[in-house]
């Protein structure tokens, strides 16, 4: 197994980023837990494979408050992909400025690909889940996959297993 995987876990606070990377670590994540605010950054590890290679992958879960902004270059240093996480029952177009905004702190110093990045629309309801309109991303946003979840729904964590796949295929 080569070194770590770094994939950073970004968007606004508040829109499900600890929970994405629960899930895909493996870790309880009860629909009641109570929200507690990541102060600068968690890490979750987990190993995954993908064909015949094996992957050591450490999610770093940054938090999405302002206060944390001047943390965020040495956050984004060496990340090999990027997942960002919006709210789905928020306003599209607020959201969308954000994301643009993550991926060009995040994305674009490592030179990251379309490929190596996905949006995650994250909805705590049943069902419903809208992402950002196809084609809708000028220009940064354009060609990153996107994948809606809800929380609530059992597929959840498959879903998100898909799309990390995706990540460390065009990694």
């Amino acid at each position: 197994m080569e070194s770590a995987t770094k994939i950073c876990v970004v968007g606004p606070p508040g829109v499900g980023k600890t929970a994405i990377a629960r899930l895909l670590a493996d870790w309880d994540t009860s629909a009641g837990a109570p929200y507690v605010a990541t102060q600068a950054l968690r890490i979750q590890e987990l190993d995954r494979s993908l064909g015949k290679k094996r992957f050591s992958i450490q999610l770093w879960d940054c938090s999405g408050d302002s206060e944390f902004q001047p943390c965020w270059p040495a956050l984004q240093r060496g990340a090999h992909g990027l997942i960002l996480v919006r709210n789905a029952e928020a306003s599209l177009e607020e959201q969308e400025k954000q994301l643009e905004n993550w991926y060009k702190v995040f994305a674009t110093p490592n030179r990251l690909k379309a490929s190596q990045c996905v949006i995650v629309n994250v909805s705590r309801s049943n069902g419903g889940v809208s992402g950002l309109p196809a084609g809708s991303g000028r220009g940064l946003l354009a060609n990153v996959n996107q994948v809606n979840v809800s929380l609530l729904e059992p597929d959840c964590q498959q879903r998100l297993f898909l799309a990390l796949e995706g990540i460390l295929g065009g990694a």
